[in-house]
Order: structure tokens, then sequence, then C-alpha cells
């Protein structure tokens, strides 16, 4: 509609200028003055339409996870889904990974002090209690092989959806 409108305008300019140079700077002239207002009033407008859409409130860190169909998940299953696809777990190096990075800063001390390094890496490795995970994932991945169900990202904002493998063969 308004390309109508500054079509009729700008023949209606030109039809009333004796030459088309005149009719060409009156138009442009016109179209500035309607792109400054039409500018205005957005810049007027856009505030009160920002003000009347309701803000979402969601928890930082904390992602939807919907089943299909009836589904119910263990609390341990809903809590680590919901941190979202890119959770991960830290990977935990192996006794042989530990002792070649002790060797390795024994290397790059200098030569006195580079078997000192080495004795007191391996004392603090021998002394070290490996951690027990924190979060369950390996238990989640096991509930959810044994319940035959898969799970897909939901959408944009990072959640998750959980389909039986039956549904998500259609």
């Amino acid at each position: 509609m308004a390309r109508i409108y500054s079509s009729l305008l700008y023949q209606r300019i030109h039809l009333s200028a004796h030459r088309k140079k005149d009719g060409d700077i009156a138009a442009r002239q016109f179209f500035l003055i309607a792109d400054r207002t039409t500018e205005f009033l957005w810049n007027v407008t856009l505030p009160k339409l920002r003000a009347q859409k309701p803000k979402k409130h969601c928890s930082p860190g904390l992602h939807a996870v919907r089943t299909a169909g009836n589904i119910t998940l263990p609390d341990y299953v809903q809590r680590i889904l919901s941190l979202g696809p890119k959770f991960a777990v830290e990977p935990r190096k192996t006794a042989p990974e530990l002792l070649s990075m002790a060797r390795c800063i024994g290397k790059a001390a200098p030569d006195s002090e580079g078997v000192r390094c080495v004795s007191e890496c391996v004392d603090v490795l021998c002394r070290r209690k490996p951690g027990a995970n924190q979060q369950p994932v390996r238990q989640v991945e096991q509930f959810l092989r044994d319940s035959s169900l898969s799970v897909l990202p939901a959408d944009k904002e990072g959640g998750f959806v959980v389909l039986t493998e039956a549904h998500g063969a259609r």
C-alpha cells in the first residue's frame, strides 16, 4: 500500500512540475520528509511495543526437558538432562597420562631441579584419590538405554525431548 502511495505521489509531483528536474527535486524532498517522519514514529512506537511484550523469566543454566507420550523420568535423569546439550564432564586423565605429564614438567624444569620435580609429582600422584563423578551421567545413559528412550534437541533454547525409540522411528 505504501508503494502505491509513493508511486502516486511521484506521478502527481511530476504532472504538476513544469520540468522533469523540478519534479525530481520536489519528489526527493517529499520522500525525505516521509522517511524522517516514519523513522520518528517508529522510534516513538517501538519502546511502547517492547513494554507491552511480556518478558521471559527463565532460570539460567536450566533447560526444559519435554517428554512425548506417557514417559516418566526419574529425578536424577531429569536433573542431568536439564543441564542442556552443552553440559560436559571433564575427562579424567589416566595414571600413565599423569605420569607422562610429570615427566614433561621435569624436562621443562632446570637440569638441577628436574629429578626433584618428577619425584614430587609422583609423590602427589601416589597420594591422590581419584574424585568421584558428581553427576551420574553413566547411570542416565544406562537408564535411557534400558528404557529404550532417545534424547533429541527440542528447540533453539537448548532443551531436550525424550522419545521412545518406536516413536522416534516414525
